[in-house]
């Protein structure tokens, strides 16, 4: 069955509603003022104490450009993109299932941001060297939360695929620390939260199945 043009549509303002909330929000937080860390010093402290290990202490002139490539594969334009790819190629449920997580995902991650309020650490520990910066708050990580999502998404029973997924995944959330843009709790929870968003995706599945037939 082909899509009707207001199905396109449909599946186009969602995953465009998205990113807007996404984007703009984090436009908006990066132009407001830095804030002390919001959690308690114990858990901050412990928090930071990783962070420190990774970067610096982990960093590696070879790796830099490495996992400066790899962060980009959990980005917004990154998931939709293949999400559209997909599709096209005729791989419909896969492509229409990232493009529904891909969407959900940013509409409830822009908020939490908000809420939270946390500072990028590079913005808060001196000792962290930004390989890049990023617009917004820092937790949680939208770029982990999307490749949780795609990973919960795509991985089904089959234990190969989900290996590789789950690889990918976390290679993607390890990079957001280890270039400098999220502390370590910010990607563990913004990873649980994509495999929450997954896994609820999938059990609703049938609402979007029309739109891949």
């Amino acid at each position: 069955m082909k899509l009707t043009t207001l199905e396109v549509a449909i599946i186009l303002c969602i995953v465009i509603c998205g990113a807007v909330i996404e984007y703009a929000g984090e436009s908006v937080l990066s132009r407001s003022e830095s804030t002390p860390d919001v959690f308690p010093p114990q858990i901050s402290q412990i928090d930071s104490t990783i962070m420190l290990k990774i970067n610096p202490g982990m960093m590696d002139p070879a790796l830099n450009p490495v996992f400066v490539t790899i962060t980009h594969l959990g980005s917004a334009v990154a998931v939709v993109s293949l999400g559209i790819a997909l599709y096209i190629a005729g791989y419909r449920r896969e492509g229409v299932l990232i493009l529904v997580v891909a969407a959900i995902g940013s509409i409830i991650v822009a908020p939490l941001k908000t809420i939270v309020h946390r500072p990028r650490p590079y913005l808060t520990l001196q000792e962290v060297i930004p390989l890049e910066k990023a617009t917004g708050m820092s937790f949680p990580s939208g770029h982990s939360e999307k490749a949780f999502a795609l990973a919960s998404v795509l991985s089904n029973d089959n234990k190969t695929k989900k290996l590789v997924l789950y690889a990918y995944a976390t290679s993607i959330a390890f990079s957001r620390v280890y270039i400098g843009v999220h502390y370590p709790i910010d990607v563990v929870a913004g990873s649980i939260l994509g495999w929450i968003v997954g896994k609820i995706t999938l059990k609703i599945e049938s609402i979007f199945l029309r739109f891949a037939n």
